[in-house]
């Protein structure tokens, strides 16, 4: 295997363009220049520094890091290097800080795979053989999305946050968070239709009733306009959480929080391996780039491309929904979303043809990496276009 940015290639040779960022981790792509070197570095200045340690280059990190998140976000916790651990972590801060258990989710989110989130999944049937002796005080909201498009989305109740914000009404004294995932990926929502609506709901609703926000942006940030979705949407979370991208595809995740929320001690949701000098290394690199306007520029032009090749909203085959370079292609059948093997088999086929993209649902995901041309990404789309179309018989 071998890969350069957007290109990725098998020992015989053959060349694929990436459009899913491998496990939609990769935001600047295969072996980034920048990224490598930063890496490369770090590796023959020293191997690892426990915690006991000053270290300033954890401290340079964050400080790169905090310009791109809101504002009310002061506090930092980069020693762990998965999605699930900030997650637990954001959980821990707001059971601590309320003094209480339950947690608020929606139906359709996937957080990981530790035992705690494993709780917290509403995607598919949660695994009760790995769950006995454990249990979690979980309250699922409905996903805000629908599959069909024949309402606005803004009246629906379920999509623009009035039944999630109604739960926190009803249950805020039990509960010590709300646990979002804007983006909903793995089940295909891709932002939905009514994202900003449903978000900016639910962060009222907590406000008002004084309940720990949480957002988990692992999947969105440095893939959205403005970094992250809070910011685009002027959103101020208690707890956002971020893994995936932050460190260009390197195990490092993070929880940044509130002042109010800055309340666990060593040994509560600090890992050995968490936080990592080359990871930390690699996330200093990743936010120097997402800094540069150069890189902004260049992100607004693959905007331009997604939304030239992208099939619109209406499409009577396909249609197209998310924001900035997360993006859902749908593929429907008679107006409706297509059988998820169906999708796979569309998958497949791109693949054959030298584009790799994942199937989720009836949806093919577009996440490509920031480091793909705007050529390499329209040569995609178009050969996406063909084989939908041959699919269909065409």
């Amino acid at each position: 295997m071998g890969g350069d940015g957007a290109v990725i290639r098998d020992a015989a040779g053959r060349e694929w363009l990436d459009l899913s960022s491998q496990t939609v981790n990769l935001l600047f792509g295969q072996s980034h220049p920048f990224i490598t070197e930063r890496v490369i570095g770090q590796l023959r200045d020293y191997t690892f520094v426990d915690q006991d340690f000053d270290c300033p280059r954890d401290r340079m990190a964050i400080k790169r890091l905090q310009p791109l998140l809101p504002p009310n976000l002061t506090s930092f916790n980069i020693r762990m290097c998965n999605g699930s651990d900030a997650v637990e972590c954001a959980v821990k801060q707001a059971r601590r800080a309320t003094g209480r258990s339950r947690v608020l989710t929606v139906d359709g989110i996937y957080l990981g795979q530790t035992t705690q989130v494993i709780h917290f999944r509403g995607l598919g049937e949660r695994p009760s053989d790995i769950l006995r002796g454990s249990t979690e005080d979980v309250l699922f909201a409905p996903t805000p999305y629908c599959d069909d498009h024949g309402h606005d989305p803004l009246e629906c109740p379920a999509e623009n946050g009035e039944i999630t914000a109604e739960l926190i009404a009803r249950h805020h004294l039990e509960l010590a968070c709300v646990l979002v995932d804007p983006v909903l990926l793995s089940k295909g929502v891709f932002l939905g239709r009514a994202m900003s609506a449903f978000v900016t709901t639910v962060a009222a609703a907590c406000r008002e009733y004084g309940v720990p926000l949480v957002l988990d942006e692992c999947q969105s940030f440095g893939w959205v306009p403005e970094n992250t979705l809070s910011t685009l949407w002027q959103v101020r979370p208690d707890a956002l959480v971020l893994a995936k991208g932050v460190a260009g595809g390197f195990p490092l995740s993070v929880c940044a929080t509130t002042a109010e929320l800055d309340n666990l001690n060593w040994g509560e949701a600090d890992y050995t391996n968490g936080g990592h000098p080359v990871a930390v290394s690699a996330m200093d690199a990743t936010c120097e780039l997402l800094a540069d306007p150069a890189q902004q520029r260049d992100f607004g032009e693959l905007c331009s491309v997604l939304d030239e090749h992208l099939p619109p909203e209406g499409g009577a085959h396909a249609r197209s929904r998310g924001i900035g370079m997360v993006r859902a292609w749908e593929i429907l059948s008679d107006g409706v979303p297509a059988d998820p093997a169906y999708v796979r088999h569309i998958s497949d086929a791109c693949l054959d043809a030298g584009v790799y993209v994942r199937p989720y649902g009836s949806a093919l995901g577009i996440k490509p990496p920031r480091s793909i041309t705007a050529d390499q990404l329209a040569k995609a789309l178009h050969t996406i276009g063909r084989v939908v179309d041959e699919a269909r018989g065409h």
